[in-house]
């Protein structure tokens, strides 16, 4: 009578199977992980850009503000084709 073949497990060999499991189970949740961190990051800039487009606008309505009423009522071609002197005239600083 023979004796019993000995298996993996009994030769001290780990099962493959197992492993790639256990792998495959951490790689996925380390990229879980990564979404999570990635989102809240995006959401993170999003709110940053909003913030600062907002301060943008808040700084250039009160520099309009600033400018003399002929000068705000000019269009912009007409305020660029003046010459500089004229627009001292006018109140706007040098360039």
């Amino acid at each position: 009578v023979m004796p019993p073949k000995r298996t993996r497990a009994a030769r001290g060999e780990a099962d493959t199977g197992n492993k790639e499991t256990d792998a495959e189970s951490k790689l996925t949740a380390l990229l879980e992980e990564l979404d999570v961190e990635v989102e809240s990051r995006c959401q993170m800039l999003q709110s940053d850009a909003e913030r600062m487009a907002s301060w943008v606008r808040s700084e250039y309505k009160m520099l309009l503000e600033k400018l003399p009423k002929k000068v705000r009522a000019m269009k912009v071609e007409e305020f660029f084709s003046q010459n500089a002197s004229e627009a001292t005239e006018l109140g706007v600083p040098a360039l």
